[in-house]
């Protein structure tokens, strides 16, 4: 049986170090923080899209306690949030003017 590969992709490692500290809200640039995706996980790193930015005091936190140091939401909360606003920004790079015209008049409607 073929071992199946990990998701690698240094844009999204590049976006997720872009981002303020998820943790404690310190200014970018951030560690990419990869998060194990299933208990027990063990033998090698998760998936990129698997990642939390982190400033180094937070990420060298997170090794040495754990994740209980900032309970207000999980990890796979953070874990969605970033590879939904990921692909959002993808889907809108591909989008033409005019669904680009559309989606910045509902923003506009809903602020």
């Amino acid at each position: 049986m073929q071992k199946q590969k990990t998701f690698r992709s240094k844009a999204f490692l590049d976006f997720i170090r872009a981002k303020r500290c998820q943790v404690c809200g310190k200014p970018p640039p951030s560690h990419a923080h990869h998060e194990p995706f299933k208990r027990g996980f063990m033998g090698g790193k998760a998936p990129d899209t698997f990642t939390i930015a982190m400033c180094w005091r937070c990420h060298r936190r997170r090794h040495d306690v754990g994740f209980g140091f900032w309970m207000d939401k999980t990890p796979h909360e953070i874990i969605a949030k970033n590879m939904l606003e990921y692909m959002g920004k993808i889907l809108l790079l591909e989008a033409d003017l005019e669904t680009l015209d559309v989606l910045t008049e509902v923003i506009r409607q809903n602020d």
